[in-house]
């Protein structure tokens, strides 16, 4: 069975990475600008990360993926901040997740954001978004998702955009929930999640926080 591959931007960590290794996909390369997140990405997934900005990658050294897949950054977009959409410094950089899939024309994009973009711009940035990348010939399938409906132990609404190429005959559908209401599991709670997790030596050492943060942990 063919393992297909993926170039992942906007990598951080890796927390989105590590589902798609886990289903099955080869991470071939992958971006961050932050110093400490690539350290902890290395750690987990090896040095297939560079640490750089995005605005100075030619995708054309990239090598070739099936897929593409991300999380641009999502603060301007988001509904605890200033949400001043596409037309922040931070709300600009989808448009090298566009240059990427430009260059590259993957079978399929995954792009992760924030609920928020929706409404961001009085639902302008959306309509931007999606139309640059339907422009770069792709059938697009925007979705909200909460994790919590899939095993994940937090109401964590995130917006999911899914991109098909043209000449792949075939759509997307979100997969059958299966937690919660009328599903075969309960919702997860905090509390399962992290149960045992004191027995844990590195989950337990102290840290230096104020007293009122300390009370709202408590």
């Amino acid at each position: 069975m063919k393992k297909f591959s993926a170039i992942s931007l906007f990598s951080g960590c890796g927390g989105m990475d590590v589902g798609f290794e886990e289903a099955g996909f080869n991470i071939v390369w992958a971006i961050d600008h932050d110093y400490w997140s690539c350290k902890t990405y290395q750690k987990n997934f090896g040095k297939k990360i560079l640490n750089k900005d995005i605005i100075q990658i030619d995708f054309s050294n990239v090598p070739d993926c099936d897929i593409i897949l991300g999380g641009f950054p999502c603060q301007d977009f988001s509904l605890i901040w200033k949400k001043v959409g596409i037309h922040g410094q931070r709300g600009d950089l989808y448009r090298h997740f566009v240059r990427a899939i430009h260059e590259k024309q993957p079978k399929i994009f995954v792009a992760e954001n924030v609920k928020g973009l929706l409404s961001a711009n009085n639902g302008k940035a959306i309509e931007q978004i999606t139309s640059d990348f339907s422009k770069e010939g792709y059938k697009i399938f925007p979705n909200v998702v909460n994790f919590a409906d899939y095993g994940v132990p937090q109401f964590r609404e995130r917006l999911i955009i899914i991109g098909i190429r043209n000449d792949i005959e075939t759509s997307f559908l979100l997969p059958k929930k299966t937690h919660g209401p009328n599903c075969l599991q309960p919702h997860i709670t905090a509390g399962e999640a992290l149960k045992n997790v004191h027995k844990i030596k590195e989950n337990s050492e102290r840290q230096k926080i104020m007293k009122k943060t300390e009370t709202m942990l408590s």
